[in-house]
């Protein structure tokens, strides 16, 4: 509901926040469309 939130990866702003800033919020994409990828590559 406020400007900043605060989540277990650390804060980001809320809705109110990009409004301000005259931005459109980003959406979240769905899971299936970014596969996540190791972090060390395969090997």
């Amino acid at each position: 509901q406020g400007l900043i939130s605060r989540t277990p990866r650390g804060r980001m702003l809320g809705q109110r926040a990009w409004r301000h800033l005259g931005l459109e919020p980003p959406r979240a994409a769905p899971p299936a469309a970014v596969p996540q990828t190791d972090l060390f590559g395969d090997g």
